[in-house]
This record gives structure tokens, sequence and C-alpha cells, in this order.
């Protein structure tokens, strides 16, 4: 998976203004499928009781 290209002033506008950016055909379906196997690994295995945040105390 690599990235390749720039964004054009329109995509950098919308991204500074809403805080994301849809990218059509970004990644391919298995890359998409790898990245969220790995995302569900890494947090299955992460221990939330080693860290301290307001956030997770809610």
């Amino acid at each position: 998976m690599g990235i390749a290209g720039t964004l054009s002033s329109d995509q950098l506008e919308f991204f500074n203004s809403q805080g994301y950016l849809v990218i059509e055909s970004f990644a391919s379906p298995e890359d998409i499928d790898s990245i969220r196997k790995r995302m569900d690994k890494l947090l299955d295995d992460f221990d939330y009781t080693t860290v301290s945040s307001r956030w997770l105390s809610m």
C-alpha cells in the first residue's frame, strides 16, 4: 500500500474545515481488510487498566 500524488487545494480546504477527507480508491479491499484485522487485534490486546484518562473513566 503506497501513497502517490498530492491533495488539491479544495481537498486541503475541506480537510482543514471538516477534519476528514474521503479519498476514493485509496486502498484495495485486501488492504482495508488487513488494516481492520490489525486494528481489531490492537484493540483486543490493549489493556485499559494500564492507562489513566478522563475519557476512559466516563
